[in-house]
């Protein structure tokens, strides 16, 4: 989906047209992926492309949980787009062991509970895949 498999650069924009059928008309949907570069560097850029209407990807390395990291992408988002719905992916799941998991998951629901949001309506967190978080 994306151009390059390395860490991103400032922001990388992707857009995906769908073609489905919506009330029996053949309609095009537009997908519009925007990779914002993780590193600190790069997030006071983020708030100019926020949107509340937007849906949020925070990608992690399940081999290398932060909840640090999570609460400050909680953060950034709750600041720039109050409301916004925000789904987490754990990457590398294949690759980490049953105690990785554990610890990453153990990361995630860290993160969840030191997160306070300030203000309403706060961000909505989605989690998947067999458990509470992947």
């Amino acid at each position: 989906l994306f151009h390059s498999i390395d860490s991103t650069i400032g922001i990388e924009c992707t857009e995906m047209q769908i073609q489905k059928v919506i009330d029996k008309k053949e309609r095009t949907i537009s997908l519009c992926f925007w990779d914002f570069g993780g590193e600190c560097q790069y997030r006071d850029t983020h708030a100019f492309f926020s949107s509340s209407s937007a849906q949020y990807v925070i990608v992690f390395n399940v081999l290398y949980p932060s909840s640090k990291s999570l609460v400050n992408w909680f953060n950034l988002i709750q600041t720039t787009a109050p409301g916004a719905v925000v789904y987490l992916v754990g990457t590398h799941v294949k690759k980490a062991s049953g105690k990785e998991l554990k610890t990453a998951e153990d990361e995630v629901k860290a993160a969840r509970k030191e997160w306070k949001p300030a203000f309403s309506p706060k961000i909505t967190i989605i989690g998947g895949h067999n458990c509470s978080y992947w």
